[in-house]
């Protein structure tokens, strides 16, 4: 009996002491999310990197450069061949060749790209917006390869230009070019008139698929009737010996060695001569200044008579274009009337500056969004009813596949005239957080037969609308004393928010402890001040456009063991089992030498 008595004594003891030191020895930290997951907290970082944009600046070339002289100076027979119309659709990317008759021609030789005869006496047009020079065109041409050029050209009604076939068809750049912007009476970055686009284009084929200098001429139509604004010149043929050919004739355009191309220059000069394809003039002209009007004055009037299009390398000989002759007088009043007999609208946007949305963040409690729109009417004729369907896209191209937003039905509009397009709405819920552009599609089933197909988006490309409908995400931090929630007084709390990838940002975190107030999370803080046992910590926080995490709940048990008594305690340990062993050793002394006595 007395034997289990003493090990019954020592194992309680024993067991006493163990648990004591494991309860003060501090154990890992613990990062605790919103999620009620535990991690090991390892500290490291991530470092996220963004490459830097490289934007190439764009070259643009005086089209001349892209000629092959050598190819066209080594031509010398004469040559006779079936020339036929040729037409091509920059919109749709189709080419309709019509056969014509026959043609007999003469070649040239030893030709370059510009010739000054001196003295230099091109002057520099400042009032470009007042006639004859608003019909004067700054040509900025982009050929299939993507390669950029730069021209010049005049209007010869209200919506087409004439222009050199090797501004528009580029034999050694993949064929016919992929767009060109035409700019009237340009000076610097002063456009009166704004610009328009290019349609379709139309030479013959002695000059897209013969390369023939007595053929080197295009028309193009324009995608708005700019001329309307701006005027025109006229046009005039004649017998090859007519006199038109060889009094003054005056030229202008947009030579590239002068101002780099981007000033209007003119300058007027004695014709040379003429034959049935080609008129020659004492001209100064530099690149850039391929398609420019050659024309006459009559005191009252203007009229066209060639296309400037070559120089000779040498200044001994006259420059010279592409005549007007009678068989070019009358296509190009075939072409004019062939695009008036078939009159179509035209609808686009007025321009982003009269557009608008708001407002430029969405969430969860506040989807509504506002846009509007002016639509015009460019073409020739009024039309009826059509849809402008608006989206959210997630980059600055806006097709039919972006999110659809809703549309607007417009009844009628006129010719030359605009309206007003709105649409306000929720957005879908199915869109997901994140950054979206606004735009919008006129048309968007092309139900209307328009004059341009080409012309019916736009997007807001220099803002962008957020969508956040998703909370922040809150976590605790604090370093436990026992087990994952024991804690003492000095233990200390931190609170960390985050908001979703490019979402509006964390606004405010709120916390709570048991049922107290509920206060700002600003900086760490104890539970010093509670009692002792189990305690609550409530957390939770609010971004930038209000929407609301739900409360995460973190319990801890708060135990009288700060790391202050650490030292203490396991001393007093110490000395109490010290004590304990002693007294035992004196009590069973003791008992024995009772019972010895005995």
């Amino acid at each position: 009996m007395r034997k289990n008595l003493n090990h019954f004594l020592l194992f309680v003891l024993f067991f006493w002491n163990v648990c004591f030191f494991i309860s003060v020895i501090p154990q890992k930290s613990y990062f605790r999310s919103s999620n009620n997951e535990t991690f090991e907290e390892d500290h490291q970082g991530i470092e996220l990197r963004v490459p830097e944009e490289d934007l190439n600046e764009i070259v643009w070339q005086p089209i001349e450069n892209s000629l092959d002289l050598d190819f066209l100076k080594e031509r010398t027979i004469v040559k006779t061949n079936n020339t036929s119309v040729v037409e091509y659709d920059i919109i749709r990317k189709i080419e309709t060749i019509t056969p014509r008759r026959e043609v007999g021609v003469d070649s040239s030789n030893e030709m370059h790209s510009e010739s000054i005869f001196p003295p230099d006496d091109r002057q520099r047009i400042t009032n470009t917006d007042e006639y004859p020079w608003t019909s004067i065109c700054k040509l900025y041409i982009t050929a299939e390869d993507d390669t950029n050029w730069i021209g010049s050209g005049a209007i010869i009604d209200d919506f087409h230009v004439l222009t050199a076939g090797h501004n528009v068809y580029l034999h050694d750049n993949g064929g016919w070019a992929s767009s060109v912007e035409v700019i009237p009476g340009m000076d610097g970055t002063y456009e009166p008139f704004g610009s328009a686009m290019v349609t379709r284009m139309r030479s013959y084929t002695f000059w897209t698929e013969d390369e023939m200098v007595e053929h080197d001429w295009a028309v193009l139509t324009l995608d708005t009737k700019i001329g309307d604004y701006t005027g025109w010149l006229g046009r005039q043929t004649a017998s090859p010996s007519h006199s038109i050919y060889t009094e003054t004739v005056h030229t202008a355009g947009y030579p590239g060695d002068l101002d780099y191309g981007v000033r209007m220059y003119y300058t007027s000069g004695s014709g040379d001569s003429a034959d049935e394809f080609n008129h020659w003039y004492w001209l100064d002209s530099a690149p850039g200044q391929s398609g420019s009007p050659v024309w006459v004055d009559d005191g009252s009037n203007r009229y066209i008579v060639s296309i400037h299009a070559y120089s000779y390398n040498n200044v001994s000989y006259p420059n010279f274009g592409t005549r007007l002759n009678q068989d070019k007088f009358d296509q190009i009043s075939i072409w004019l009337n062939e695009d008036s007999a078939n009159p179509l609208p035209d609808l686009r946007d007025s321009g982003v500056e009269y557009s608008g949305f708001s407002p430029y963040q969405l969430s969860l409690n506040s989807s509504t969004l506002d846009i509007l729109s002016y639509i015009e009417n460019v073409g020739f004729v009024s039309v009826g009813a059509f849809e402008v369907s608006y989206y959210l896209s997630p980059d600055s191209t806006v097709t039919t596949d972006d999110h659809l937003l809703g549309t607007d039905d417009i009844t009628s509009l006129d010719v030359d005239s605009n309206t007003e397009s709105t649409w306000s709405g929720s957005i879908p819920m199915s869109i997901q957080d994140g950054n979206y552009y606004v735009g919008w599609i006129i048309d968007p089933d092309n139900t209307v037969d328009e004059f341009n197909e080409d012309n019916n988006n736009q997007v807001i490309e220099n803002k962008t609308v957020l969508v956040d409908r998703t909370a922040p995400s809150s976590s605790i931090f604090y370093i436990p004393k026992s087990g994952t929630n024991k804690i003492d007084k000095n233990t200390v709390f931190s609170l960390n928010a985050i908001d979703t990838f490019g979402g509006s940002g964390v606004n405010i975190t709120y916390y709570q402890v048991d049922n107290g107030a509920m206060r700002e999370y600003s900086h760490e803080f104890t539970l010093a001040q509670f009692n002792l046992g189990t305690h609550k910590i409530s957390y939770f926080s609010i971004d930038n456009l209000q929407n609301i995490e739900e409360v995460n709940i973190e319990v801890v048990i708060k135990l009288d063991l700060s790391d202050a008594d650490l030292t203490l305690r396991i001393g007093v340990t110490m000395v109490i089992g010290v004590l304990e062993v002693g007294v035992y050793i004196f009590i069973k002394k003791r008992y024995f030498e009772i019972r010895k006595f005995k």
